[in-house]
């Protein structure tokens, strides 16, 4: 196997050309320096200097591991500089963030990072656009809920998850200790999301356990629109906590519940990224973005309504 003092040098002997030269800037004996070539000759299986050849004169192979040696040694001192200072300042970020993330924590999150990577790049979309894009590498890595995506290749580190609640617009009188699901569901507009988002998947797979079947529906692109039409149209819908506060502005209007028990649903965040490549960038974000949603999106929550925040929790690391 090698080892970086042998490289090490390896490229001294190149650059000064005498053993002896080496020996004398080591503080070692000639011999040391020597026996060092040797083993790393045998490791390598080949001859790196010509034999009885003064002053010393690299082979092919010597000439090639004269370019590789110093990259190699380039990057090992790059790992220890990250190591040592917790950070990637010197290297860029390109990050996906799912829509929510995008539009509650999102500003936050980035406002963290800013200072620990030399460049920060980012792009929003539903989770599987944003697996498109880690997979053609347009993306180091990505936060959102990789619901849709099953693949081994990926790192799936969670962060935070949210319950699902029931929203319903103060015009309907709704009381869950009267009424069910099924019955609002046949009375009252349900509003869900377009494009077949995780979120609306979740809100199917919801009414269909409840054998609820709606007689009017409207679907929007956004939470903000949401919450508004559930206000404006004494309508209902099915929503994890954090997507209700992209709608704070009409939570005047609306009811907040939560599911019983045993029909709660939780959307699980994750930071994604690939298994072997970007596993430094993979835990800065993991770790930014748990400590963003504890000190600027919990507080938020709470202000909004104590429920919301009772209703997210976050991924805690051992």
């Amino acid at each position: 196997m090698l080892k970086l003092d042998q490289i090490e040098t390896f490229l001294l002997c190149a650059e000064l050309k005498n053993m002896g030269a080496v020996a004398k800037a080591l503080e070692v004996s000639t011999p040391a320096i020597s026996q060092k070539i040797a083993q790393l000759e045998a490791s390598l299986g080949t001859t790196l200097f010509l034999r009885d050849s003064r002053p010393l004169q690299l082979t092919a192979k010597g000439r090639k591991l004269l370019v590789d040696g110093k990259r190699l040694l380039d990057l090992a001192k790059e790992v220890e500089q990250r190591a040592k200072a917790g950070s990637m300042a010197n290297e860029s970020l390109h990050l996906g963030l799912g829509e929510t993330v995008t539009a509650t924590l999102g500003p936050w999150l980035l406002a963290q990072l800013y200072d620990r990577v030399a460049e920060l790049e980012t792009f929003g979309g539903l989770s599987r656009p944003l697996m498109e894009k880690l997979q053609d590498r347009t993306l180091d890595v990505a936060v959102c809920t990789g619901d849709l995506v099953l693949d081994e290749r990926w790192n799936f580190a969670e962060v935070y998850r949210e319950a699902v609640l029931l929203v319903v617009g103060k015009k309907r009188h709704f009381q869950p200790s009267t009424g069910k699901l099924s019955d609002l569901a046949i009375n009252a507009p349900l509003i869900g999301y377009n494009h077949q988002s995780s979120d609306q998947i979740t809100m199917n797979r919801l009414l269909t356990l409840q054998k609820a079947r709606f007689f009017k529906r409207v679907l929007v692109g956004s939470s903000y629109d949401l919450i508004g039409l559930v206000a404006e149209l004494g309508a209902f819908s099915l929503v994890p906590a954090t997507n209700i506060w992209c709608g704070r502005q009409f939570l005047n209007d609306v009811d907040i519940f939560e599911l019983p028990s045993h029909q709660t649903s939780w959307r699980h965040m994750y930071v994604v990224g690939d298994k072997i490549e970007n596993l430094d960038k993979q835990d800065l974000v993991a770790t930014i973005t748990r400590k963003t949603m504890a000190q600027y999106m919990l507080p938020e929550l709470e202000a909004v309504s104590p429920l919301l925040k009772k209703n997210v929790k976050i991924f805690e690391t051992s």
